[in-house]
């Protein structure tokens, strides 16, 4: 009878502790998202171009992949409570110094003060997660921490509609330091609870037997290797795309169909809550193929389908073109997804932690990013929008004979046995 309280106890401290991992992270998205979200009040107050404009949020994406990469590393040393409430600290005061209207000059070194700041919270965050909660409960973090990223741009987009329409937009950087400082304290309360999940030991307690059975069928580290190198440059790849239109969709919708500013932010909102079903579609394709290659490949092939239709159309209607931005964001989206949340749950292994899986893929994913976004804004700025879209169909097509590259590899190399690329990596 014990046994079976302690159990409905732990299953309630795991299933809270899946739910505030999701609440802190997607808190944190104001923090992120906060000058992103309102990149055309930025342009038209300090009169600056897009590339500048670009420019802060380049060096924050630059800044948070080099410290995904950094922290996936060194992830199983650090400790949780000291580095995400700090991260959280620092955030909240970035955007604290934007709202208080600094030059902007200052504004690039803020935002990458703020990009490795942020650069902890992913990591850790999967990392905990793939330690302190049960393998059954993988579908529910899946899931959860899938949509933790969307709902909370959908919450910055939204809230930066609402203040553009009271021309208080400079307002979502105070909301973005609340935000961050309240998952601060609540952060470090939870690490200070000695009963708390984040403070038990590892839930990973397999026996001699299944550690045997695993080492037997997992890939060779050669393969391993490649996989990681394959899922790194599609990550980047994906991310490329689908973060240069979450970022530049209230210009696109603003300077190509001539829509005010509080509407094309509005329109740009419903890329992150379509964004929200991506854990659940990518989740859905997992159980029923598992092949993560052959997922990402899929998606893209499908985004750059998308984009040439776009590429073709985009001069008819906004309302086609929001149809086939959300298409490619989506696609992109779930390829990324798949990437960043089910590859570090799913593929987690004793020597490769879900905090580095996390961090590799995700670093590289911002690290795209962060190239990309500025590179668009230059593309736009010396050339157009239509341009700008081939670039982003370019993208798309590179990462399909990478994925191709992987499987010629493993069928030359490893032949015909069917080494468990799943959830024995």
């Amino acid at each position: 009878m014990e046994d079976e309280n302690y159990l409905k106890k732990l299953k309630s401290k795991q299933l809270f502790f899946i739910f505030l991992c999701f609440l802190v992270y997607s808190i944190a998205q104001i923090g992120r998202y906060s000058y992103t979200a309102n990149v055309n009040y930025i342009i038209s107050y300090y009169s600056v171009s897009k590339a500048d404009a670009a420019l802060p949020t380049t060096l924050f994406f630059f800044g948070y992949a080099i410290g995904q990469i950094i922290n996936g590393i060194f992830c199983r040393k650090m400790s949780k409570k000291v580095f995400l409430t700090t991260g959280l600290v620092i955030s909240a005061s970035c955007n604290l110094i934007l709202f208080l209207n600094i030059p902007f000059e200052l504004f690039k070194f803020v935002w990458l003060a703020n990009g490795i700041s942020q650069s902890f919270f992913w990591v850790l965050l999967m990392l905990s997660l793939g330690e302190k909660v049960d393998k059954k409960y993988s579908s529910q973090i899946v899931i959860l921490m899938s949509c933790a990223p969307a709902f909370g741009t959908l919450l910055t987009y939204g809230l930066s509609s609402l203040l553009s329409t009271f021309n208080v937009s400079n307002y979502i950087f105070l909301i973005g330091f609340i935000g961050s400082m309240i998952m601060a304290i609540t952060w470090l309360i939870c690490c200070l609870n000695k009963n708390s999940v984040i403070n038990l030991s590892s839930c990973e307690n397999q026996n001699e037997e299944t550690k045997e059975k695993n080492k037997k069928n997992a890939a060779p580290l050669g393969i391993i290797f490649y996989l990681i190198v394959v899922f790194s440059i599609v990550a980047a790849l994906s991310y490329s795309v689908s973060g240069s239109l979450k970022s530049w969709a209230p210009a696109i919708f603003k300077e190509i169909y001539f829509l005010n500013d509080n509407i094309s932010i509005m329109l740009s909102v419903i890329l992150p809550l379509v964004a929200m079903l991506n854990g659940v579609v990518c989740n859905f394709f997992y159980k029923k193929i598992k092949s993560i290659t052959f997922i990402i490949f899929f998606f893209m092939l499908v985004a750059l389908l998308l984009l040439f239709i776009l590429i073709g159309f985009i001069n008819v209607s906004w309302v086609l073109s929001l149809f086939l931005i959300i298409g490619v964001f989506s696609f992109t989206g779930m390829a990324t997804n798949a990437l960043t949340v089910q590859a570090p749950i799913y593929l987690k292994t004793e020597k490769m932690s879900s905090g580095f899986l996390a961090g590799i893929f995700n670093g590289f994913c911002y690290l795209g990013n962060a190239l990309a976004t500025f590179v668009m804004g230059l593309i736009v700025d010396n050339s157009s929008w239509i341009n700008s879209f081939y670039f982003l169909a370019i993208l798309c097509a590179i990462a399909l004979p990478i994925c191709i590259s992987f499987w010629i590899l493993k069928a030359l190399v490893y032949g015909k046995k069917n080494y468990k690329i799943g959830e024995n990596l």
